[in-house]
């Protein structure tokens, strides 16, 4: 059941982010209209834009909501290795966890803390 859940999940959200993207082509088409009132001087100009900066406002806040819940809330992570666990108990690294449940990407480095701390040898002298 819980490993359902979490393909049912990420199908939700995928389903989620197509819609978005479909409403980002109709605000794109939204625009052209009101570049051609805007290019032909038409009085309703101000009005055409308003309603265009509201929809704007309105797809940000939902692509924002979206994210948010993709991660948010009580997130069981490993004081020492930074594991976290999964809703069926498993622990999965911190970058695979993120991985696939957005769409970041990680790169590693290491910081110049830990490079004192790991290798003393390279410091400058």
């Amino acid at each position: 059941m819980g490993k359902e859940k979490t393909n049912l999940i990420k199908r939700l959200d995928i389903k989620e982010v197509h819609a978005l993207n479909e409403r980002t082509k109709e605000l794109q088409c939204v625009y052209r209209v009101f570049k051609l009132f805007r290019d032909a001087d038409i009085p309703h100009e101000r009005i055409l834009q308003q309603a265009l900066e509201n929809e704007k406002a309105k797809l940000f806040r939902d692509v924002q909501r979206k994210y948010e819940k993709i991660l948010s809330g009580f997130i069981p992570i490993c004081a020492s290795c930074k594991k976290i666990k999964d809703e069926q108990g498993i622990w999965h690294p911190l970058e695979i966890y993120v991985q696939s449940r957005t769409e970041a990407t990680f790169s590693h480095g290491i910081c110049p803390d830990c490079v004192k701390k790991l290798y003393p040898h390279f410091q400058r002298k």
